[in-house]
């Protein structure tokens, strides 16, 4: 976390799930002489933003003085 800067900063992720990436079951056979994978997909994705605040004629968050909050 960035804070007391006048820049935009932020950041981006994809979290990703996929039988493809997992070991297969041991002891199990598809048909094909392969291990049987448990089915499981999941693809979260996000991201952070983060800046100064500002409200116009209310409150103004750049340059702001040392010590004050």
């Amino acid at each position: 976390m960035k804070s007391g800067t006048n820049q935009f900063h932020g950041s981006g992720y994809d979290y990703l799930v996929n039988e493809d990436f997992n070991a297969g079951e041991p002891f199990t056979n598809n048909g094909n002489g392969q291990l049987i994978r448990p089915k499981t997909r999941r693809n979260d994705f996000g991201g952070t933003l983060g800046g100064p605040v500002w409200i116009p004629k209310v409150y103004n968050g750049r340059d702001r003085p040392p010590g004050r909050l």
